[in-house]
């Protein structure tokens, strides 16, 4: 059984508290960092308080740190005369940290020289180069991302999915363009109790979609139409980690739609890239969605498919709703009812 004392009384360590495996560990108590307030907080989650200097004689294994000022606050427990080695962090506050600032700082540094970022400047108008930025400042947010380059669509689809649970939305869940299963598969992952439509043609575009792009896309049909060939149904399905909850609509939508008019949803994502579809998805499902329920379109400021926005632009303006954008890796949009 570890034992733990945790330096904070805030929102972070209300969060700590929340995710304590107390079958492991044992807390000894809390420390107060509000040194003018060290008198008024006599005790947190029924655990006694005491003052940082007051601790020397707790015998614990770890002293966890619920504050993103880690620097500032090892600095603290050195001045004191503790040990810095039993400090550990749970989060990094990278605008205050002087630790995470100066790891930033050499990561940019080399990142620009091996993209030999001087040389680009004189080679490009206007030139600006690009910066590595840390996407949050909890490492826990991380565990379900890490097999992903699009971690900002995969953790917004996390807090959709928080969100709808934690104001009771009701209804099913769909993606219309599922291709390979991929944000399927983290949508099945995060509504395991709720029915997972999933339509797709499973063969790539449809011509007739392609034919309305092809003036505004770059390539020709052809290509356009074996882009998204390579999978199948069975492959998708097998990559479900609730499949039971999944039901297959193959073929071109909005055709396969054949749902009762009582079917409603709490979250759907449109990632059929071209305008049609997109709009048709738009028409299909936003009726149909709960309040407080979501649509995410995928591709909304992706230049490869620019009528995908056009679209989405269309519909929101016919019936006066807000589109929110995203910074994911394609530039998602959100529409929230």
């Amino acid at each position: 059984m570890k034992k733990i004392v945790i330096f904070g009384v805030g929102t972070v360590a209300e969060s700590i508290y929340k995710n304590i495996d107390f079958s492991r560990v044992e807390i000894l108590g809390f420390v107060n960092p509000y040194t003018f307030r060290v008198d008024t907080i006599k005790e947190f989650k029924g655990y006694p308080v005491y003052a940082i200097e007051t601790i020397k004689d707790l015998e614990y294994d770890y002293l966890l740190i619920a504050s993103g000022n880690v620097s500032s606050v090892k600095n603290k427990i050195k001045e004191v005369g503790l040990d810095s080695k039993k400090a550990i962090a749970f989060i990094i506050d990278n605008d205050n940290d002087v630790f995470f600032g100066d790891l930033m700082q050499k990561i940019n540094q080399e990142y620009a020289e091996f993209l030999n970022d001087d040389v680009l400047s004189e080679i490009f108008l206007n030139y600006e180069r690009n910066y590595i930025f840390p996407v949050t400042m909890q490492h826990s947010s991380c565990k379900k991302m890490k097999e992903s380059k699009d971690f900002v669509r995969y953790k917004q689809l996390e807090l959709i999915a928080e969100s709808i649970y934690a104001h009771n939305v009701e209804g099913s869940v769909a993606e219309c363009g599922v291709y390979k299963g991929e944000f399927s598969r983290k949508i099945n992952a995060f509504f395991p109790d709720r029915n997972l439509y999933l339509f797709d043609t499973f063969e790539g575009f449809d011509i007739k979609s392609i034919a309305n792009e092809i003036d505004t896309h770059e390539g020709n049909i052809e290509s356009m139409q074996v882009r998204f060939m390579d999978t199948n149904v069975d492959y998708v399905l097998n990559r479900m980690p609730f499949k039971e909850q999944c039901i297959v609509k193959k073929g071109f939508f909005p055709e396969t739609f054949d749902l009762d008019s009582s079917e409603k949803f709490a979250f759907v994502s449109l990632d059929m890239d071209l305008y049609q579809p997109i709009l048709d998805g738009l028409r299909v499902f936003y009726p149909r969605l709960s309040q407080g329920g979501f649509i995410m379109v995928h591709d909304y400021k992706n230049a490869g498919y620019p009528r995908c926005k056009e679209a989405v632009d269309l519909f929101c303006k016919e019936n006066g709703v807000t589109v929110v954008p995203l910074t994911d890796f394609f530039g998602s949009a959100l529409l929230v009812k």
